[in-house]
């Protein structure tokens, strides 16, 4: 009986102490966890804690003003209310999107693509901006159904705008950045980057820098309080040197036509007005742009994008003229007081070389045919100087050069000598080639802005003057001085630019009245885009405005103002204007009147 109880006893011993011990290490398991929670993994758990109630945002500085001259404004910042999407937990993520589309107006190609870009993010407090300039009635819709729209935010923010038509190729444009350009700023809501102009150009400066603020957020990702905040920045105010006035003045006097015009103050080379016609507007490219939109931009076969002011090339005409006359006053055995006879037609081999003017114009020394513009006399000249001299000279004076290429593309132009057409055509230079290169036709292509900065150089006396676009802080520059000319050859020639506006027998003189007492100097040019046959010569040459747009000669002006204390020089060019001096002096007319205010 003893025995049984002792068994009995033993076994509920070792039932109590197998639990005993089962609780002990339940107790230590326990502690074990709640040390390492509490106490090693605290900072973790913290972290993760402040990550799910605490959102970072970046503050967008306000972008620099971009001004003219004058300080008048032509990029600027207004305020603008957009609607944010941050990502929630919501399960039907796709029909409460369709629900948020219900109150805005997007295009069915805008909400694609909105799906497509929230459906891939993962980051609780990554936002995605829904659409841009909210209407008011847009506004109102939103603000009254807020409550049910989750993970949907109104914010103010200041938006880039544009005031002047005319400056868009100069000033350029702004846009959400690119992911492979601006990987860092592609995913922040609101960001914009220069694109192209002097917004691309300083971009650095213009953004500022950014700020950055900490909100707490509830469950339902309402901001319940601002916990910490660093203002970022503004951006830089920058002064361009172009006169908006002057700028809208050349772009309207262009009329319809497509064209360039190019002002510079020849004291520091300035560049006061910078026209490309036809132009867009930058504000399109700020919110999304239709398809139907951005369709006409590319389409429009007058292609307004296209900068011609620096990148458009043509060929300089009659104009270039200038370049041949410099040259071969600067030889000593030339006389340029010496007479030659123009028929109206140049006889050099088996062809024959016609002058502009039928009948040709008879005698006429170097002088008279720079006013006069004589062809058949500078198809004689140029064969005497060579190509090599007078593509140096044309050098000397900024043609083959590009200019301003950090702020937009440029072109170099094509300015042709022997080599240059053993490398691109791989064929001998002839005399024929020289013939047709004296009066700016055959190979040889400039800019509007070459064009300018040449008669810049040519109205200064060989200054070797650079355009800028950003307003200088002294009104004079130095610039270094070609040593290749007596100041007599710039005499002789600018007086023969001064025949062609103020002479009888100038190309120009229909053109000359602007002030008392002030008086422009220049040079016209009609330059050919296409051949015209010996044909069509028997049979009469047809009319310039008889023929298709595309087969119109262009319409040039190149000039400096006023005659004798030159100030300002410029370029105008009329894409198939016809006549240079019908078309294109009479601008340049009209824009020295407006330049005598600047004086």
């Amino acid at each position: 009986m003893r025995e049984n109880n002792k068994n009995k006893f033993d076994k509920i011993n070792r039932r109590i102490f197998i639990f005993v011990i089962f609780k002990l290490f339940s107790v230590t398991y326990i502690i074990e966890r709640l040390y390492n929670l509490q106490i090693r993994q605290s900072e973790k758990f913290k972290k993760l804690a402040e990550n799910n109630r605490i959102n970072s945002m970046f503050i967008i500085p306000a972008r620099g003003m971009i001004y003219d001259r004058n300080d008048l404004v032509l990029a600027e910042n207004i305020e603008q209310y957009q609607l944010i999407y941050r990502y929630t937990n919501t399960k039907d993520k796709y029909d409460h999107l369709v629900e948020i589309f219900k109150y805005i107006n997007l295009e069915k190609n805008q909400k694609e693509k909105l799906l497509k870009e929230i459906s891939l993010i993962k980051n609780d407090f990554l936002q995605v901006i829904i659409k841009n300039d909210l209407s008011w009635k847009e506004l109102a819709q939103i603000s009254s159904n807020i409550t049910e729209l989750r993970g949907v935010f109104i914010e103010m923010i200041l938006r880039r705008s544009y005031n002047s038509f005319s400056s868009s190729h100069l000033v350029g444009y702004v846009k959400k950045p690119d992911k492979k350009e601006y990987p860092k700023l592609a995913n922040v809501p609101g960001t914009v980057v220069g694109k192209i102009g002097i917004e691309k150009s300083y971009d650095k400066k213009l953004q500022g820098k950014f700020g950055i603020k900490k909100e707490e957020v509830n469950a339902h990702g309402r901001v319940v309080k601002e916990i910490s905040r660093v203002d970022g920045i503004p951006g830089e105010d920058i002064n361009i040197s172009i006169t908006r006035e002057l700028q809208d003045f050349c772009y309207e006097r262009l009329g319809d036509n497509s064209g360039s015009i190019v002002v510079l103050d020849v004291r520091n080379g300035e560049v006061l007005s910078m026209v490309s016609k036809p132009s867009f507007n930058s504000n399109d490219f700020i919110k999304p742009m239709s398809s139907e939109k951005w369709d006409n931009i590319i389409n429009n076969e007058l292609n307004p994008m296209f900068n011609r002011a620096s990148l458009g090339t043509y060929p300089p005409g009659s104009i270039f003229k200038l370049i041949v006359s410099i040259t071969a006053l600067n030889e000593i055995k030339f006389k340029p007081n010496k007479k030659y006879y123009c028929n109206g037609g140049y006889k050099f081999g088996n062809q024959i070389f016609h002058c502009w003017k039928e009948g040709g114009h008879g005698f006429v020394d170097c002088q008279e045919a720079i006013s006069m513009s004589c062809d058949c006399y500078f198809y004689d000249l140029s064969l005497n100087l060579g190509i090599e001299k007078i593509s140096e000279t044309a050098k000397v004076f900024g043609l083959g050069e590009r200019y301003l290429e950090e702020f937009f593309p440029a072109s170099k132009g094509i300015i042709p000598n022997k080599q240059w057409k053993k490398n691109n055509f791989q064929s001998e230079w002839t005399k024929s080639d020289t013939i047709v290169a004296s009066i700016g036709q055959g190979f040889t292509l400039a800019s509007p802005t070459q064009l300018a900065v040449m008669m810049a150089r040519i109205c200064t006396n060989g200054e070797l003057i650079k355009p800028t676009i950003l307003k200088n802080k002294k009104s004079n520059k130095q610039f270094q001085k070609t040593s290749l000319l007596e100041e007599k050859v710039y005499s002789y020639v600018k007086e023969g630019m001064y025949n062609t506006v103020n002479n009888i027998n100038g190309t120009a003189y229909q053109s000359r009245k602007i002030k008392s007492g002030y008086f422009m100097a220049g040079k016209t040019a009609t330059s050919q885009v296409r051949r015209i046959t010996m044909s069509e010569r028997e049979e009469g040459i047809i009319k310039n405005e008889d023929l298709p747009r595309k087969m119109r000669d262009h319409a040039l002006f190149v000039g400096y103002f006023p005659y004798d204390k030159p100030r300002f020089a410029f370029s105008i060019i009329v894409e198939h204007g016809g006549s240079g001096s019908k078309t294109a002096a009479p601008i340049a007319r009209d824009i020295c009147k407006k330049l005598v205010k600047l004086i």
